[in-house]
């Protein structure tokens, strides 16, 4: 899959409120896309009014989830309807097998 985005930069995000990262620096040096983990509380909007006027915007986000819990893709279709409401186009994830044989892990996905 082929993105959009020239530069992508992961952040880690709490809040928007609280994430203190140098915008104008990374937007100056050229990143024009972050992928984050959702923070906590936020809405689409509180992530627009923090990357927009620096001509950035999320490109992606990260999705936790663990394929041993029976209900493992909550997370994804959670993730999904997040990242459209911002016009992000990709989940990322790292998943662990959580002590379930690789095969079984294989086939969950």
């Amino acid at each position: 899959m082929e993105t959009d985005v020239k530069n992508l930069l992961a952040l880690r995000m709490r809040t928007p409120k609280e994430y203190v990262a140098p915008m104008a620096r990374l937007a100056q040096i050229g990143v024009e896309g972050v992928e984050i983990f959702w923070p906590e509380g936020a809405s689409a909007e509180d992530l627009r009014q923090q990357l927009e006027p620096h001509g950035m915007r999320v490109s992606s986000l990260t999705v936790k989830s663990k394929l041993a819990d029976d209900n493992y893709l909550a997370p994804f279709e959670e993730g999904a309807k997040q990242a459209a409401s911002v016009g992000a186009r990709v989940l990322f994830t790292s998943l662990k097998t959580d002590g379930i044989p690789l095969d079984e892990a294989a086939g969950r996905l």
